[in-house]
């Protein structure tokens, strides 16, 4: 009998901690799907929203890091007037130019805080969005002739085409951009297009 009643009893034991771990199981489930939906119900921009990101970037005492701060901070709100926060007319400067060409729009670099710094920073501005765009046309509204020039270079780079060195003026540079897209593409045909004798031989030494 008292095998029979200890039997019983490990049954019932073994029953209560079943039904207690189902019990606990099915609460863990509950419990974790009642955190699933306060997370979704949670506003993660708003939540982070609180933070002062502007501060921070005021409060970092390297001019670099504070610019470069405040540039990515205008990059990531998608909000141009971030950029006014820098406290010099240099970093709003360089916050403008990322910005524009980040967003690859030329009509940022007309901005009073880029031409107040004068036609030369503008120019460098336009050859930012030039080269992020990839697009020449914006080079031919770059009024220095040696920006104009190294915008055209570096597109020509970018698109390693050797008609796009046509466009530029000096005769060095335009050489120096047959060069480095005949080296590029190992085509000697494009060293035929260098004028000056000791750089064309130059050129086809370097394809060799």
């Amino acid at each position: 009998m008292s095998f029979i009643t200890q039997e019983k009893s490990n049954i019932k034991y073994i029953a209560v901690v079943v039904v207690v771990a189902i019990l606990a199981g099915a609460g863990i489930i509950l419990n974790r799907q009642y955190l699933e939906k306060q997370m979704e119900s949670l506003s993660l921009p708003s939540f982070f929203g609180q933070v002062d990101y502007a501060k921070s970037c005021a409060d970092n005492p390297d001019e670099l890091s504070r610019n470069v701060c405040y540039a990515s901070l205008a990059q990531s709100r998608d909000d141009l007037s971030v950029c006014d926060k820098a406290r010099d007319l240099n970093g709003k400067y360089y916050c403008y130019c990322e910005f524009a060409q980040a967003k690859k729009d030329i009509s940022i670099c007309e901005e009073e805080a880029v031409q107040s710094l004068g036609q030369e920073e503008k120019d460098r501005c336009y050859s930012g969005v030039a080269l992020a765009a990839e697009d020449i046309s914006i080079c031919d509204k770059i009024s220095g002739r040696r920006e104009k020039d190294d915008c055209y270079l570096n597109m020509a780079k970018v698109k390693q085409d050797s008609s796009v060195c046509d466009t530029v003026e000096s005769q060095i540079g335009r050489d120096d951009c047959y060069t480095g897209i005949a080296v590029s593409n190992q085509d000697p045909s494009v060293c035929d297009k260098i004028e000056e004798e000791a750089a064309k031989e130059n050129c086809l030494q370097l394809v060799k």
